[in-house]
Formats: C-alpha cells, sequence, structure tokens
C-alpha cells in the first residue's frame, strides 16, 4: 500500500510539474508582432523665434499621440523640444530631445527611450507651391537595449497650392529611415522604414495650417514579418 501510494505520488508530482513548465513556457514565449494595423496620428508642431531681439534663435515644440490596435488604445506618446539658429531665411539648424513611450503593435512590452537629435531643415515658398527638405540624425538610448541606436531620416514634402482657394493645398511627403548600426544584439543596420503622406493643407491664419490625410507606414522587422499601417493622420502646424 505504501509503494503505491509513492508511485501515485510521484505520478501526480510529475503531472503537477509538466503543467507548471508548459504554463512558464507560454508565459515566456514571444508574443508574435502584428504585421498590420489601423491608427490615428495627431500632432501639434510650434515653430519660431524665442524673442523679438533673437529672431535668429528658434525654438521647437512638438507633440504626437498615436492610438493603435485599430484605434483602441495608446501605441506611442512622443514629446520633442529643440532649439535652433536660422543660417538663412530658407535655412535653420537644429538641436534636440525627444521623449517616447511606445507600446503594441510596435513593442511589446512597452518601451521608453530618449533620443537626441540634430537636424538641417530647408523650406522655400514658390507662387503655387511649397518644398520642404528635412535631415535628421538620432542617437537613440531605447530601454532594455544595450547600445545606442544611431537612425537617419530623410523628409521631402511638397504643398501645392489650390487655384482659387489659396488657404487650401494638396500635401504630399516621403520621409524613409536608415539604422546606421547594428543594436540589441541584431543585424538592424540598413533601411529601417518609410512614411508616405497624401493629405489636405488648409491655413487657418497667418500663422496656423491644419493638415489632414492619409499615412502609409512600412517597417522592416529583424526575425518578424514587416510591418505596414493605414492611419488617419491630423496635424496642426504653428509658424512665426
Amino acid at each position: 500500500m505504501s509503494y503505491q501510494y509513492s508511485i501515485s505520488l510521484k505520478k501526480k508530482f510529475l503531472f503537477a510539474f509538466s503543467i507548471l513548465f508548459i504554463a512558464q513556457m507560454f508565459a515566456f514565449a514571444p508574443v508574435r508582432a502584428s504585421t498590420r494595423d489601423s491608427q490615428l496620428w495627431t500632432l501639434m508642431n510650434a515653430i519660431g523665434p524665442i524673442n523679438k531681439q533673437h529672431r535668429k534663435i528658434r525654438y521647437w515644440l512638438e507633440i504626437q499621440e498615436r492610438i493603435g490596435e485599430n484605434i483602441s488604445q495608446l501605441s506611442q506618446m512622443l514629446l520633442r523640444p529643440g532649439l535652433g539658429y536660422e543660417l538663412w531665411p530658407t535655412t535653420t539648424i537644429w538641436l534636440g530631445y525627444d521623449r517616447i513611450y511606445t507600446a503594441q503593435p510596435f513593442s511589446n512590452p512597452p518601451v521608453n527611450e530618449n533620443r537626441i537629435w540634430q537636424q538641417l531643415l530647408w523650406s522655400k515658398e514658390y507662387t503655387r507651391f511649397r518644398l520642404t527638405a528635412r535631415s535628421r540624425l538620432e542617437e537613440r538610448f531605447i530601454e532594455r537595449t544595450i547600445h545606442t541606436a544611431w537612425r537617419y531620416r530623410q523628409l521631402f514634402k511638397t504643398s501645392i497650392f489650390i487655384p482659387k482657394h489659396p488657404k487650401y493645398a494638396a500635401v504630399f511627403s516621403d520621409e524613409v529611415f536608415f539604422h546606421l548600426n547594428d543594436f540589441n544584439l541584431q543585424r538592424n543596420q540598413g533601411f529601417d522604414q518609410n512614411r508616405l503622406f497624401v493629405g489636405l493643407g488648409y491655413r487657418t491664419s497667418k500663422n496656423s495650417t491644419i493638415e489632414i490625410g492619409y499615412l502609409n507606414q512600412m517597417i522592416k522587422r529583424v526575425n518578424n514579418p514587416d510591418y505596414r499601417g493605414n492611419y488617419l493622420s491630423m496635424a496642426l502646424l504653428l509658424s512665426e
């Protein structure tokens, strides 16, 4: 009887251990990354001189909120302050800082990121359109990542004024991102992502413009399928 009881106890112990082991495997298994999503991206960007006496020294303040998982939860939030200097009426150089929170579908578990950035911004308005080019270098300090991630991004944008309706413009932009190094023990170097925007701009006043449209994002992922997103983008742009 004692021997049979011992065998029965061992079987129960092995069964319980097996259940716990399998549960632990599922608990720590990596969550499969989402490959598609619909989101709402909102942005407010204010640019201007720090005061009337020093108009060449300029401030940059940007706030972004990105609602993902089919517009059901916060996926990313970004705060971006910066200082710039006007080299010429069309050209400014900038230095700034980002604080970013990122969650699903871009990161699981959520991560915080601190980022330093430098950029060259060129913008010129012609009779019928405005052209903008922005070159930005980023040093990214990502939570739970063991290396600094260096990234370069290049934006080209055009706003074509609609005849007889000067307050309205058709807006097109494309921004491409490149990782400049491998980080977090992965082969990240090279193409990172692309963002293509098509929309409508409305100049509400001399110093403010609203842009609403469609944004397509494609992200190249390491060891996971690439990600594609379709977004409604809404931006308030303030400038002096």
